[in-house]
């Protein structure tokens, strides 16, 4: 009777398992986010907003004019990413070998049409075959990033479902100090741009703690939220990089 009740009360300050069938309300959003990093690489790499921030003079597709809109259409688009890895979390990421090597499989096959071919045609025989070594020598940022978190997913989901729910809730407020003071607004190396495998464990346990908790927010608050955050993160484009909003 007492180990039974013992039992009972470690289990209370721990998370549930995870099991959960697809929603054909997360897929429909997947396809939105897939339109809105379509959309960002677009403003970013097309319009040529990257080299906003360069040192040298930058070169844009699109006259002076318009350059506020496209930063206005890409601070509502820059999220996907991120949304995307918070649906990972939250439905916990499995890592199957066939899943595993079927993604692998179709880098592999992106890598070689665009660039490998690409640097055979030009005889540049060693960057062809650096580029083979996609996980390493690409800059596929994200799937390799995305690789390092199935890697690490199987030790999370432990973490989290076993794990003591006031360690864990001290850890992800850890972890968002980290990565959103320390990183983004004093520019530590811990994550100095959100590209990372460091950003993505962060979105990956945001996501885990809210299905876990069953955490629920009205549609009004969700969108009054990403409205001011995009608005927030619109006005922090005036400034170059190394002038950052709240200093």
């Amino acid at each position: 009777m007492r180990l039974e009740s013992k039992l009972n009360i470690n289990s209370c300050n721990k998370f549930p398992s995870s099991k959960m069938k697809r929603n054909s309300s997360f897929e429909l959003l997947r396809l939105i986010l897939m339109a809105m990093i379509i959309v960002h690489h677009i403003i970013v790499h097309g319009f040529g907003i990257i080299n906003l921030y360069s040192q040298k003079e930058p070169q844009f597709t699109i006259d002076n004019a318009q350059i506020p809109i496209a930063l206005f259409v890409n601070a509502f688009c820059i999220c996907a990413v991120n949304c995307f890895v918070l649906i990972s979390g939250y439905y916990g990421i499995r890592p199957y070998k066939r899943k595993v090597i079927l993604l692998l499989s179709i880098v592999l096959l992106y890598t070689i049409l665009l660039s490998t071919i690409p640097y055979i045609v030009e005889k540049n025989y060693k960057e062809a075959l650096k580029s083979l070594l996609f996980l390493s020598h690409s800059e596929y940022w994200f799937v390799i990033d995305y690789m390092f978190l199935i890697a690490f997913a199987p030790i999370l989901n432990i973490w989290f479902e076993t794990g003591d729910r006031k360690s864990i809730n001290y850890c992800i407020i850890a972890i968002i100090i980290m990565n959103c003071y320390f990183g983004f607004l004093w520019n530590h190396t811990v994550n100095s741009s959100g590209y990372n495998l460091m950003q993505f464990i962060m979105m990956y346990c945001i996501g885990r703690w809210i299905f876990l908790n069953e955490f629920s927010m009205s549609k009004f608050y969700s969108l009054s939220i990403y409205i001011v955050c995009s608005t927030v993160f619109r006005i922090g484009n005036v400034f170059p990089m190394e002038y950052r909003l709240f200093l």
